[in-house]
């Protein structure tokens, strides 16, 4: 009779039911990974292009009030800096590109006022 009761106190998981919530939590992660990871590239992929819009505007009110004049990549921050707070650097979401991640925008300014900014905008997925 007591060994009875003792067994009936006994309060506790199987290794079954614990076995099949580690399975659930192993699904789970299995989907939910991937789709945090896509949130990740997407939110390099819009900074980088809104980094390099930024930098075309700073470029185009630089022709603006100097029509005619070149930049070059090497003086285009300290010719640009009163326009642009301070000069992004490539996100590091962002791969195959030339700079590559982390590194500073090159822009450059021709004498006709085309603009080149390098990595350029990139197309979403």
């Amino acid at each position: 009779m007591k060994k009875e009761l003792r067994n009936k106190k006994k309060k506790g998981f199987t290794l079954i039911e614990l076995i099949v919530v580690i399975v659930i939590l192993g699904i789970l992660a299995l989907v939910v990974v991937p789709k945090v990871g896509g949130f990740t590239s997407d939110a390099a992929l819009s900074s980088h292009n809104a980094n390099v819009r930024t930098l075309q505007s700073a470029a185009m009110m630089y022709t603006a009030e100097k029509p005619g004049t070149a930049v070059t990549t090497a003086n285009a921050q300290d010719e640009l800096k009163k326009y642009v707070q301070t000069w992004p650097k490539v996100p590091k979401g962002i791969k195959n590109t030339t700079p590559a991640a982390g590194a500073d925008y090159t822009v450059s300014i021709d004498t006709d006022g085309t603009v080149t900014v390098s990595p350029g905008i990139l197309a979403t997925n």
